[in-house]
């Protein structure tokens, strides 16, 4: 992976209440030559979280992108029940540029936790 003096970023607006604009997003891809995103999903500090049928669609129509990096490290802290916002680990074997990161401290209280 090539990083340019000045890679490119897709803002998300107030106005459009912090969500990401898929068809945007893919346009800005295609238009710029991006070849790696990373989603923080649910967004911090905003709690703002992008649909699976959404994460899949830029999976899916995004066939430019060697890497997607789906961050679930606020996963557990979202206001919706966790149900609510389901993990992206079961497409792992669909699509081969997929990452899923979680948090060892946020989810699993291993902050402290260090081998000796």
């Amino acid at each position: 992976m090539r990083f340019q003096e000045r890679d490119p970023f897709v803002p998300i607006h107030e106005k459009e209440n912090f969500k990401v604009n898929v068809e945007r997003l893919l346009w800005e891809v295609s238009h710029h030559h991006i070849d790696a995103l990373v989603l923080p999903n649910p967004n911090s500090p905003t709690g703002q979280k992008i649909s699976p049928e959404d994460l899949l669609t830029i999976l899916t129509k995004g066939q430019q992108l060697k890497t997607v990096v789906i961050d679930e490290s606020f996963i557990e802290f979202a206001s919706i029940q966790r149900e609510g916002i389901p993990t992206l680990r079961p497409f792992l074997d669909r699509f081969p540029q997929l990452i899923v990161m979680r948090s060892l401290g946020k989810d699993l209280a291993y902050v402290a936790c260090a081998s000796v």
